[in-house]
């Protein structure tokens, strides 16, 4: 039976009597598969770019970004792998979603060639909201192709309009009952 390596696990080494020293690459694989972190941003976009005309810019310089569900533990965890508070709600940061951002910057070998990438968590107040807005944009907006001053702008848009009660759902719900 093969086991993953996840995040949770890493914490736990790195918090560990022995300090087992954790590579680099598996602090990126161990958040890619932990199923409390899901990945948005220019690498998730990419994906859904379905225009002659888009950016496809990925480098490998090109950061990672993640979302998750704000929490303490959690914010305590991303410290022990190396990452910093950038933002702190209740400042100049537009998304209101969000209650703090943690990044891990690039890291290179003495070559200077990439370790890992940067990493930009944010910690939001409704993870599963967040995921719908996100695949829902996926699918109908093309967001790498926005410049990325209008971007937030879309996000909450599309945010708020989740979050509003729908005028339809009494009558589905109605329709469905009578059938």
């Amino acid at each position: 039976m093969k086991t993953s390596l996840t995040f949770s696990k890493l914490y736990d080494q790195a918090n560990s009597v022995n300090k087992v020293e954790i590579g680099e690459k598996d602090i990126l694989a161990s958040i890619k598969n932990d199923e409390r972190f899901a990945l948005t941003g220019s690498r998730f976009f990419e994906e859904y770019s379905w225009s002659l005309f888009s950016n496809h810019c990925l480098t490998p310089e090109t950061d990672y970004d993640f979302f998750a569900a704000y929490s303490e533990s959690l914010v305590n965890e991303l410290k022990s792998m190396g990452f910093k508070s950038i933002y702190k709600s209740h400042s100049e940061y537009e998304d209101k979603d969000v209650e703090q951002v943690m990044r891990r910057e690039i890291k290179r070998d003495e070559e200077g060639d990439i370790l890992t990438p940067q990493i930009d968590v944010q910690l939001v107040k409704n993870f599963q909201v967040r995921l719908v807005v996100r695949n829902l944009l996926a699918k109908t907006v093309r967001m790498n192709e926005v410049p990325k001053i209008y971007r937030s702008g879309i996000w909450d848009a599309a945010y708020v309009a989740m979050l509003l009660p729908s005028p339809y759902a009494n009558r589905e719900l109605e329709i469905r009952t009578r059938n």
